[in-house]
């Protein structure tokens, strides 16, 4: 990890790197998208049909069926219940003016991910899928890239059936995000969540779908003397797998975790998220309100809270999502990828608010004379 004194301002994108991956996305344009995907088949067409599904589920273990459906259970109570703090209003705060809320689901979605048996991410790909459903997307599509001979797992076909898609792909990476951004499959999705990729393809999903957010810290771990190093790495280790493009950090106020993961060596063999987590951002600080203050400035899309005296802190926290809790059981470091994963592809990505305004020319004159008087100008 990078020792600093403070977290840096996020570097944006290296130009040798968008230069890289501009250069293959222009190769794949090149080549012609549909035939780049038909390609990773090997002939097994591009569609996955509904009785391929079905069959995926024969080939599992009964104690595999039973995790998934209840992943899928935990992602379909959770947007419910994001669906639900949503309700249309319609309300007269002064005479002459009439406000409206609409809340209605954007029309298409696609969510890419890794179908092969070794990059497959089952629990984290079911979470857009099933957040588009309960807002009520129309269609969302689901693409699983398969592995070198044209196979896809069948946990992550399993999975994507528990995610009830309107269409199920035979096809991933760089090529289908262009083919995507391009409408060579079709209307263009309003939304495109990757899920997993390596550097490239994170890359290439920036530049095509960027939303002017994503080289923003992506983790932040806040942890004082009572973590555990090793849960730290741990946590670390789920969520590089999941986003290795984004920055990430920790900030402690131990010397002692500071300088264990300081030291850290790389374990045998060397995992693929190794490189990211040496570039990862390690500070030390003194106080525990001098941490907080420094997360808050960067407003990270996830703080993982470790140890009591960041924990009772939660409500302090500027981020997008906290996860706050004793990652030293396994069962929840697993989870902690997924519930990550909700942060971006939760029921509010797929949702537009429309707010109606209806007033006298009265009330509007009466308005503008209002705000005028304010110190505004119109």
């Amino acid at each position: 990890m990078i020792p600093a004194d403070t977290l840096p301002e996020p570097r944006p994108m290296a130009t040798r790197l968008r230069s890289r991956v501009n250069k293959a996305i222009e190769k794949i344009r090149e080549q012609g998208p549909l035939e780049v995907l038909e390609k990773q088949g090997h002939g097994r067409g591009l569609e996955i049909g509904s009785d391929i599904l079905q069959i995926a589920e024969h080939h599992l273990q009964p104690p595999q069926i039973g995790a998934l459906e209840t992943i899928h259970d935990l992602h379909d109570k959770i947007a419910l219940r994001q669906y639900e703090t949503l309700r249309p209003f319609t309300m007269e705060p002064t005479s002459g003016l009439r406000l409206s809320q609409q809340v209605l689901p954007v029309y298409s979605m696609a969510v890419v991910g890794s179908g092969s048996w070794d990059a497959q991410m089952p629990a984290v790909f079911m979470g857009p899928l099933v957040a588009a459903e309960v807002a009520g997307v129309r269609h969302r599509w689901a693409f699983l890239e398969p592995d070198g001979h044209g196979g896809i797992s069948p946990v992550s076909l399993h999975a994507a059936r528990l995610g009830r898609p309107t269409k199920v792909f035979r096809a991933g990476g760089m090529a289908t995000l262009v083919a995507l951004h391009d409408g060579v499959l079709g209307q263009v999705p309003d939304r495109v969540v990757l899920v997993g990729g390596d550097r490239l393809v994170r890359a290439a999903h920036e530049i095509l779908f960027g939303t002017g957010r994503s080289r923003g810290y992506g983790l932040v771990v806040l942890c004082d003397a009572d973590a555990v190093p090793d849960a730290i790495v741990d946590v670390l280790s789920r969520w590089l797998r999941i986003e290795p493009y984004r920055p990430t950090a920790v900030v402690t106020t131990s010397k002692m975790v500071h300088r264990k993961l300081r030291s850290r060596s790389a374990p045998e063999p060397v995992p693929s998220w190794w490189g990211d987590f040496e570039n990862a951002v390690l500070v030390h600080v003194s106080g525990t309100y001098q941490a907080l203050d420094m997360v808050n400035r960067v407003r990270p899309d996830m703080v993982v809270l470790m140890g009591p005296s960041f924990e009772e802190l939660a409500s302090e926290v500027r981020a997008s999502h906290v996860l706050v809790g004793r990652y030293s059981e396994p069962a929840v470091l697993a989870m902690a990828g997924s519930l990550a994963a909700l942060g971006r592809s939760g029921v509010l990505d797929y949702l537009t608010i429309h707010g109606i305004h209806v007033s006298t020319p009265q009330t509007a004159s009466r308005l503008a004379t209002l705000v005028r008087l304010s110190g505004d100008e119109l």
